[in-house]
């Protein structure tokens, strides 16, 4: 856990910690924000993580538009990384297998770190509410030439009365390789 409070490719680095998370330029109207270069977003699989010094950033072209009270899209085209726990911007395919490896069908230690490729990271949201306790979710991540994963989830809340409520959910995660996965 500790490490990642510093830089994970350098853990004896104690005094070049700075980074640069954000720096964009956006244009908003009323139902609509696009903004350019980098900054930190959220998706069901690419978002901050989890509450360390440093969040995950991303850089690319990201876009919102609220057409209506009950629904809201969003999405764009991300092309470098800056994972958690970093000092510096990756590309989309060097951001993958920075932290431990995964390990293949024969038990043996991955090796896709350094050995993939990838132009960058096309995500398209949807959410729409349904209902005053109904929301709908669903997003597709396509990682270029590596994988393209799905993803679906509904919430539902009902009071219970006395400030108490019922709450439900559903997830649906489909994911597949896309050619070779990158490699």
């Amino acid at each position: 856990y500790e490490i990642g409070q510093f830089d994970v490719e350098n853990p004896k680095n104690k005094t070049d910690l700075d980074r640069l998370e954000d720096f964009y330029i956006s244009y908003t109207r009323p139902k609509w924000r696009l903004t350019y270069g980098k900054q930190v977003m959220q998706s069901p699989f690419i978002n901050p993580q989890d509450g360390r010094m440093r969040p995950t950033g991303e850089q690319g072209l990201w876009g919102h538009w609220i057409p209506s009270p009950k629904l809201k899209l969003e999405g764009g085209w991300l092309t470098k990384i800056f994972p958690r726990g970093t000092v510096r911007w990756f590309d989309v395919a060097e951001s993958i297998g920075i932290y431990p490896y995964g390990i293949n069908i024969y038990g043996e230690k991955s090796q896709y770190s350094g050995n993939l490729k990838s132009a960058g990271i096309g995500i398209l949201g949807v959410n729409y509410t349904l209902s005053e306790h109904v929301k709908i979710q669903a997003w597709e991540h396509y990682v270029e030439g590596m994988f393209n994963t799905v993803f679906a989830q509904a919430d539902a809340e009902w009071p219970a009365g006395n400030s108490r409520y019922w709450l439900g959910g559903f997830q649906y995660t489909f994911q597949h390789a896309l050619g070779n996965g990158g490699n």
